[in-house]
């Protein structure tokens, strides 16, 4: 567990960067001067492409984190390496068909002439940028860099998009421009990220002295397992991003901009995760070819627990300060509370189930997360069918957060049954019982009217969270790791 700790810190060390630059930007920024129409019609394009991407690259990032272990360091890496490629590639050909199709036929009819180009160029462009850095950051992965991807993904594009919107509101670009530099900064981190992959792969081959061709089984087994990594992954994408080009058809640019940017609130609280995650697939996929259910146990177990401490947390803290920050935005999203609290709890039962995806992906069970979300797939189009005439951008929230949480309880149910693990224990309750104690505090405190000013409801806030929760876990020794960090961090201790 030592180096997943280690990048598992470096990666949320860039994530909390992006995150404060996302912030600003949605917080701060968008709200103020940047018109829901335009923010909806940008994010409907990074939207589109990246679901069409994470579609059509045909499974192959799953294929090399499940594979790896059988081919790293055997004469057929080479030939297991070209025929992932070969996939990939097949997979965009066919992306930029449906791409088209389904942009003349859906999409141009109902937008402006003037925005037509920008969203036909710009969804493309951030499909093709989008698809390239999901190879290259599984690639690396393998090699145990999680931290470039996320060094990419979650800082750079963040610190682009708020030197973009800044250009912006000094007026030195139009809206245009917005869309086309916000575009650019996915094809930047696209070459960036490939270029350590060419890096790295030299020093690969300069160790390789044979050039074995995989065989038919083996053909046959990883097309197998991109198949269905290609259903899962449709499944997966559809329940995050259905909600925004469902609203946009259904209640316009506006609806979705002001959903977008309070579904950022949200999407907060699984910060820690994403760091987590990077890294955890790969030691799970060694761990399946090794048989060592020690490992995968130990695993599950504490990455369920750190997630749920930290999830908790978060979430508390950003529900409750809502009340201080949404003064500062626009009256259009005066309404967006339940929107962040959704979609915080939606992402909280996705952390506190620990990584129950990573675990049933890696094993030779990983047909069952196809399964589950085909099945979610239908159900998340239902809710939001249903919901979202009813309550606009709440009940897409509301969508989300109830597809999410049936899909985590059923993975959790099926690996209990399968594999006879669990993440639940003495320690994870205790967690649960004072997160529950710490939610009815606040409740309290903010139903009280005592009119804070938000600096002053900010620290009470924090306060609380760190006396109910942060304290009793260290002294009652309720997480080995958070208290090992803290006397690390605070005390020094080794």
């Amino acid at each position: 567990m030592g180096e997943i700790k280690k990048q598992s810190i470096k990666n949320n060390y860039y994530i909390l960067l992006g995150l404060f630059f996302g912030i600003l930007s949605r917080a701060f920024i968008i709200p103020r001067y940047i018109e829901p129409e335009i923010i909806g019609t940008l994010d409907y394009i990074i939207s589109l492409g990246t679901i069409l991407s994470a579609i059509f690259v045909f499974g192959t990032p799953m294929v090399i984190q499940k594979e790896f272990p059988k081919y790293l360091n055997s004469s057929k890496w080479n030939s297991f390496s070209q025929y992932t490629r070969k996939i990939s590639l097949m997979g965009c050909a066919v992306g930029l068909i449906v791409f088209f199709f389904y942009y003349f036929l859906f999409i141009a009819p109902n937008v402006s002439d003037k925005l037509d180009p920008y969203i036909l160029c710009g969804a493309l462009v951030v499909y093709i940028s989008k698809l390239i850095f999901s190879y290259s950051d599984a690639y690396l992965r393998i090699f145990k860099n999680s931290t470039s991807g996320a060094f990419y993904l979650e800082f750079v594009t963040k610190a682009l998009f708020f030197s973009i919107l800044i250009l912006f509101i000094l007026h030195l670009i139009d809206q245009y421009n917005l869309l086309l530099l916000t575009v650019s900064s996915y094809v930047f981190i696209a070459l960036m990220i490939t270029k350590k992959v060419i890096k790295n792969a030299k020093k690969k081959k300069e160790t390789e002295k044979y050039f074995d061709e995989i065989d038919t089984k083996d053909k046959k087994n990883i097309k197998e397992i991109a198949f269905y990594s290609l259903l899962t992954v449709i499944g997966s994408v559809i329940i995050l991003e259905i909600d925004r080009i469902m609203l946009f058809q259904m209640l316009g640019s506006q609806e979705t901009g002001i959903y977008t940017s309070m579904f950022f609130f949200g999407m907060v609280v699984s910060i820690p995760s994403r760091g987590i995650k990077r890294i955890t697939a790969s030691y799970l996929s060694e761990y399946w070819e090794s048989k060592n259910k020690k490992g995968i146990s130990d695993i599950y177990s504490k990455t369920a627990l750190i997630q749920l401490i930290m999830g908790a947390m978060i979430f508390l803290l950003v529900y409750f300060s809502l009340d201080y920050i949404l003064p500062f935005m626009k009256s259009d999203y005066q309404n967006g509370k339940y929107i962040v609290l959704f979609i915080g709890l939606a992402k909280l039962s996705d952390m506190a189930t620990g990584a129950n995806y990573e675990l049933i992906s890696t094993s030779v069970k990983y047909k069952f997360n196809t399964y589950s979300l085909l099945i979610l797939f239908i159900a998340v189009i239902i809710f939001n069918l249903i919901l979202i005439p009813k309550y606009g951008s709440t009940g897409a929230a509301l969508g989300s957060f109830l597809s999410i949480l049936v899909l985590n309880v059923w993975r959790m149910i099926y690996i209990k049954y399968h594999f006879q693990l669990s993440p639940i224990n003495t320690a994870y309750l205790k967690v649960m019982l004072l997160t529950c104690t710490c939610f009815s505090a606040l409740y309290f405190i903010e139903n009280l009217d005592l009119q804070l000013n938000a600096f002053t409801g900010l620290i009470t806030n924090l306060l609380l969270v760190g006396c109910i929760i942060i304290l009793p876990i260290y002294f009652f020794n309720i997480s080995e790791d958070v208290k090992r960090f803290i006397d690390n961090k605070l005390f020094k201790k080794e």
